[in-house]
């Protein structure tokens, strides 16, 4: 079993070592297949991931991934048509259906209509609170104020006669809330069509196309220009609809979006051949030793060592394009007593010897980051063979020190 542990560490290392990178920018660059749904479009979308030039794993590092994305048409139908190539064909649908479009609101409505009332009705008003065209009726004027305005009362009276004046009428009444106090107001009319204060023009605002209905009417209209027009900015970018921000954030952490990993993965261990992921979960390292210690497999019945291939093999394909890529394991040795000593030797000596990094392991068709028993052992033997020296080093110039002191 030791054997078999340190020929996994040997392929390990010929493999590469790689320490776990910082957060890199991810921007989204274009978008293409541009295609309309029912409450949604979609499209390809493009990201470049770029690492800085001091990270410590993948210095001017750039790749790039595509992901098809839907982002949802949200608010009012008509926000989405405003402004867009085919505004006039729109606006054109929408009158041709018997509709207007209010341009604060995006709403689309039917028409507002207006009634004019002749001069058999009258135009009452109770105490400044405008009660609209009604039948010359005064005592029914009264009732729908106190059913309409007060809504909540004991009784109210409608009794009283009006003194008219021509077109005009007025008088008083009363009526009892809800808690018993009695309260008077005064009754006036403006009879319609004759009188230059009120002519009855009432004006109903239209009713509101219901959204579903909207996108119903105006959906066959999209192409292609609209899509574009949709998707991005004037500088031919991406807009950052919530859907895309959302992916470029799971991105800059080095996770694959959800809606990827339902579509093509099943099984976690496939996710982490095709997907930037390190995953430091037991069952996965479990399986990663099971695959090295397989692949190092030895016939207990034949007596000689086992045939270790030492050569790379190719690290497997990802969904990211890399352009370039930098491992940190150099940079933690020459931070590592002894080999610190030649780019910073004071700092080697004052400074501790640095813990081990998390690393990342490629080998068998696997990629992990989870810590093994293996590296605990010779990093220990790196920071006990610094304790050696450090000791010599120290018993050394005692000893100077003493022999300049005695003579």
């Amino acid at each position: 079993m030791r054997i078999k542990t340190i020929l996994a560490a040997i392929v390990l290392l010929g493999v590469g070592v790689q320490a776990q990178a910082g957060d890199p920018a991810v921007n989204a660059t274009s978008v293409s297949g541009l295609s309309n749904g029912s409450g949604f479009f979609q499209g390809d979308y493009t990201y470049k991931r770029t690492f800085a030039s001091n990270d410590p794993n993948y210095p001017n590092r750039t790749d790039y991934k595509t992901s098809r994305l839907q982002v949802a048409k949200t608010g009012k139908p008509w926000k989405w048509f405003k402004k867009s190539p085919i505004e006039v064909a729109a606006l054109a649908a929408v009158a041709a259906a018997g509709y207007a479009i209010d341009e604060l609101t995006n709403q689309i409505s039917t028409p507002p209509t207006s009634t004019t009332y002749d001069d058999t009705y009258w135009y009452f008003r109770v105490n400044g609170v405008d009660l609209g065209p009604l039948a010359n009726d005064p005592a029914a004027a009264k009732q729908y104020y106190c059913d309409t305005v007060v809504g909540s009362y004991q009784y109210c009276s409608t009794a009283g006669g009006m003194s008219v004046y021509g077109d005009y009428q007025e008088g008083s009444f009363w009526y009892r809330n809800s808690s018993g106090t009695t309260v008077y107001k005064n009754l006036q009319g403006y009879q319609c069509g004759t009188s230059e204060t009120y002519t009855c023009d009432v004006v109903q605002e239209g009713t509101e196309l219901p959204d579903a209905e909207a996108w119903a009417l105006l959906d066959p209209l999209v192409d292609q220009a609209t899509l574009e027009y949709w998707a991005k900015d004037t500088y031919d970018l991406p807009r950052l609809y919530p859907e895309v921000a959302a992916e470029q954030n799971l991105l800059a952490d080095d996770v694959i979006g959800a809606a990827d990993a339902a579509a093509t993965l099943t099984d976690p261990l496939d996710a982490l051949d095709s997907a930037p992921i390190a995953s430091t979960t037991p069952e996965y390292s479990a399986e990663l030793l099971k695959r090295i210690n397989d692949s190092l497999q030895v016939d207990a019945g034949v007596p000689s060592e086992p045939t270790v291939d030492f050569s790379i093999p190719e690290l497997p394909e990802t969904d990211w394009a890399i352009e370039s890529e930098h491992t940190g394991f150099w940079n933690f040795l020459r931070t590592t007593f002894p080999f610190s000593l030649a780019t910073a030797p004071l700092a080697a000596i004052a400074a501790p010897t640095p813990n081990a990094p998390e690393f990342c392991y490629t080998a068998v068709g696997l990629t992990d980051c989870a810590s093994m028993s293996m590296w605990d052992g010779l990093f220990s033997a790196i920071r006990f063979a610094e304790g050696l020296l450090m000791i010599f080093g120290f018993y050394l110039v005692m000893q100077r020190a003493i022999m300049r002191f005695a003579s």
